[in-house]
């Protein structure tokens, strides 16, 4: 009973007293713990969402000024670098009609399916291009994989750099292939370049929209509504804003003479 009286009277007490204007200002102990640590909150995650933005405009204007460049052969390609993203490529080989990979639960106007990867074997080299060709949709029955028609001529493929993330999250563990076409969650050139039988590069080709080798292109090489992160920003904001007001209002009262 003790320690409960004593609570209540810390947390009905003002820890200070403003006087402004025939206004007094007199915040509780307890909500004044809560905005302290609700306020930093907010405005920190209407910052995040600014980075975003911006994040994503430097990538469209990268995204612009390196896709209307030449091609660049593999060769003038610095696998070393971090920074690879965007550049256009011209490759001639030909499939690896063998080892088709499947990443699935791709989405594409609310039919499931998968992104169909397949190993390149570009002229004169001896890693493997992994070619993201496209969406394909699934069957209803998930044991039946699709069969991926071969191609066993000689081609000449163009596309777009695609570094994949290296964090990423899988609801199973990927193990290693036990039949092909392989199916997969995620892309992690990581633990793909430990489970195939052959040396991959870091990236992966984007297969052009053109190209007659390809499927159905559902994603954009860059998500570029950077819009959306502003309005969320706005929106974390106004709520910080809010919370200012409200904790102001709450804790301020008119009168003359200093409340007890």
């Amino acid at each position: 009973l003790g320690v409960s009286t004593v609570t209540n009277t810390i947390s009905k007490k003002p820890i200070i007293s403003l006087h402004l204007c025939g206004f007094f200002f007199t915040p509780k102990l307890l909500p004044t713990i809560a905005f302290i640590l609700l306020l930093p909150t907010l405005i920190g995650l209407g910052i995040w969402q600014l980075n975003r933005a911006e994040f994503k405009h430097n990538q469209l204007v990268k995204l612009e000024k390196r896709a209307n460049q030449a091609p660049l052969s593999l060769s003038q390609i610095d696998s070393k670098k971090k920074d690879l993203d965007y550049y256009p490529v011209k490759v001639l080989g030909h499939f690896d009609n063998q080892h088709q990979i499947l990443v699935d639960n791709r989405v594409l106007n609310h039919q499931p399916g998968y992104e169909v990867i397949t190993p390149f074997i570009v002229k004169n080299q001896t890693k493997r291009l992994l070619v993201n060709r496209g969406w394909i949709p699934r069957s209803q029955n998930r044991a039946i994989l699709p069969s991926i028609q071969p191609i066993k001529k000689a081609v000449v493929l163009t596309g777009l750099i695609k570094t994949p993330p290296k964090k990423t999250f899988a609801l199973s563990q990927q193990s290693p292939p036990n039949r092909w076409p392989w199916r997969i969650q995620v892309i992690n050139v990581s633990k793909l370049e430990g489970s195939l039988p052959f040396d991959i590069y870091p990236f992966l080709l984007q297969l052009s929209s053109q190209s007659p080798y390809g499927f159905t292109q559902h994603r954009k090489p860059i998500n570029t509504n950077q819009h959306k992160h502003y309005g969320y920003a706005i929106q974390w904001f106004s709520l910080a804003l809010t919370l200012v007001l409200i904790y102001v209002v709450v804790h301020t009262r008119r009168g003359r003479h200093e409340p007890p």
